[in-house]
């Protein structure tokens, strides 16, 4: 596949990277996963005597003595020593913690209120905490002075991690200077924690539109006739910079819900998990928003401000390319 082919993030964004193109895509760095045909250096080969202790060549064939009361595997007085590579990798503990963290969602046993969600919530954001883009294998990207184009050079990529049918998992790169644009994950929660470089995130939660809430806002330019239908009001709950030593950025279906996603001073990438996936089917489309406000938004320290919102479609100058994700193999 095309690395670089266009991948669409509205319209069901997640089911069509996951269907179309992005699962064919598997880690290429095979060398980094033991298989049964490497069984001498994966495990390592096992040489022992009764009267000695066992000595195992291990990964790289280096050479590990211990004796036979050590708390390793025995068998047969042979002590089978698990090299690093075979031990679960912080991304497959991030993937198993997401899959208990959010196997109810879209039932009652999962809330902001659930003590056994929070639990779960808090486990997997002190994970989070932990991931850094040498974790999966990728290296931080140089500012590229090459143009933004269609197809070849698309201002955001996405690896995917693993899908199913509670939570999605992938890592964004952005390049320089370019933003994912506001938009929001109807019903769903997610993570976010940026890998490498530095990224600004607004937050918002939307509102209900009291009766004749638009006809009476005045807008500046006007808004016209058919966009009214079209207008959210929203609170502005937060604008923050992220870097790789914060922790992950969380949102709920209620609370920063909606965000803008801007890379600062340079490239960017983060971790994303949202649960469930994005699925038009099943009422989880990805909408975007454009922010009728003239000028900057500043806020203070724990100021939250009203805006209102305007319903628009994905924008022509973004859209959202694919490239393999080199990491470790995640399996559930």
């Amino acid at each position: 596949m095309d690395p670089s082919a266009p991948v669409n993030i509205g319209n069901c964004r997640w089911k069509a990277a996951t269907e179309d193109s992005v699962p064919n895509i598997r880690p290429p760095c095979s060398h980094l996963r033991a298989t049964a045909s490497e069984d001498n250096t994966a495990l390592g080969s096992v040489q022992a005597s009764p009267k000695a202790p066992s000595q195992t060549t291990g990964v790289a064939g280096a050479r590990i003595t211990r004796s036979c009361a050590c708390s390793a595997v025995c068998l047969n007085k042979s002590t089978i020593i698990m090299p690093r590579e075979n031990m679960a990798s912080l991304i497959q503990k991030i993937a198993r913690q997401a899959s208990t963290t959010f196997k109810n969602c879209g039932s009652s046993a999962i809330g902001e209120n659930s003590k056994g969600f929070l639990e779960n919530q808090a486990k997997l954001r002190n994970l989070l905490h932990e991931i850094r883009a040498e974790d999966l294998n990728i290296a931080p990207r140089k500012l590229d002075p090459s143009p933004i184009s269609v197809p070849h050079n698309p201002p955001v990529t996405y690896m995917h991690i693993c899908e199913t049918g509670a939570f999605s998992m992938g890592v964004f790169l952005l390049k320089g200077g370019s933003s994912i644009p506001l938009h929001d994950h109807p019903e769903m929660n997610g993570m976010l924690k940026v890998l490498y470089g530095k990224v600004s995130i607004s937050c918002f939660d939307k509102l209900d539109n009291p009766p004749d809430a638009a006809s009476e806002a005045q807008f500046n330019p006007p808004v016209l006739p058919y966009q009214k239908d079209a207008l959210r009001r929203s609170i502005l709950r937060s604008i923050g910079e992220y870097t790789e030593h914060n922790g992950p950025c969380v949102l709920t279906p209620k609370k920063d819900n909606l965000h803008q996603i801007n890379a600062v001073d340079g490239p960017a990438a983060f971790l994303d998990i949202l649960a469930p996936p994005y699925d038009q089917d099943d009422g989880r489309d990805c909408h975007y928003y454009k922010v009728l406000e003239n000028g900057d938004v500043k806020l203070e320290t724990g100021e939250q401000k009203e805006m209102w919102l305007l319903e628009i479609p994905q924008p022509t100058d973004f859209w959202c390319g694919a490239e393999p994700y080199p990491g470790p193999q995640v399996t559930l």
